[in-house]
């Protein structure tokens, strides 16, 4: 083989190589925010239902500033 049809089947088999991942890639993107909603879904609640749970102080004031920043976040 030539160094010019080396260089052609190398470069078909990157090209196909290329066609394959992408699918693959956006795939893994959408997880990646599917996941980073649903964990700040569940942070959220579980700070709303301790809220209503604690007495007025530095750890319910804690937990409202972080609901106002997820809430901001999402």
């Amino acid at each position: 083989m030539t160094q010019k049809h080396l260089a052609n089947l190398t470069y078909r088999l990157h090209k196909q190589r290329q066609e394959r991942m992408a699918p693959s890639i956006e795939l893994r993107r959408r997880f990646l925010t599917s996941a980073f909603h649903a964990q700040l879904r569940n942070e959220k609640d579980m700070i709303a239902s301790h809220i209503g749970k604690l007495q007025p102080g530095v750890r319910r004031v804690f937990m409202q500033r972080r609901l106002e920043e997820i809430n901001k976040v999402h």
